[in-house]
């Protein structure tokens, strides 16, 4: 739009990015009927309609290698992250999902939450989840909290041939 021409009708991104394209003024608000089936907050308004609508919502699980990790013993909660057991043994992801993991387990646990956590050896991987996946089914990391649902459930499926992997959806 900002070279006077449109380029793509469709955008698949996360909802930062969504807002990033909202807010450098990419978007033509628009109005869709099927709007209605949608809660008001997740339809951004412009003065005559929205910007856009999501189409999924993603959630975040433990994912973790059943190899190293049996279902029986891995992490129910938030909380049991901080058995020392799982001290070294855990990844997250530096993109937004781990920002906003971490984020929201500040908000809902609290600060000696995380300070207590960050004792635990968390290593941080510089990729997304659907990638962090592959290094705990591969086993080089027995567990992370970041992964999406629906990663585990597509890893899990492959994964049957060499190892297994699993996930706690918190």
């Amino acid at each position: 739009m900002k070279a006077g021409r449109v380029l793509a009708d469709i955008v698949e991104t996360t909802a930062d990015g969504m807002g990033l394209l909202r807010r450098e003024g990419l978007f033509q608000e628009y109005y869709s009927p099927e709007a209605r089936y949608y809660p008001n907050e997740l339809k951004p308004k412009g003065e005559n309609g929205f910007f856009y609508l999501p189409n999924r919502e993603t959630y975040n699980s433990l994912g973790f290698n059943t190899k190293l990790v049996s279902p029986a013993t891995a992490p129910r909660t938030l909380k049991d992250l901080l058995d020392p057991k799982w001290k070294g043994k855990m990844a997250i992801t530096s993109t937004t999902t781990g920002a906003r993991w971490i984020g929201n387990a500040s908000e809902t646990l609290g600060r000696e939450f995380l300070d207590k956590l960050a004792e635990q050896d968390i290593s941080v991987q510089d990729m997304a989840p659907a990638s962090l996946i592959n290094l705990v089914v591969s086993g080089e990391i027995p567990l992370s909290p970041t992964i999406f649902d629906a990663n585990v459930t597509l890893a899990s499926r492959k994964a049957r041939r060499w190892n297994g992997v699993c996930s706690n959806r918190w």
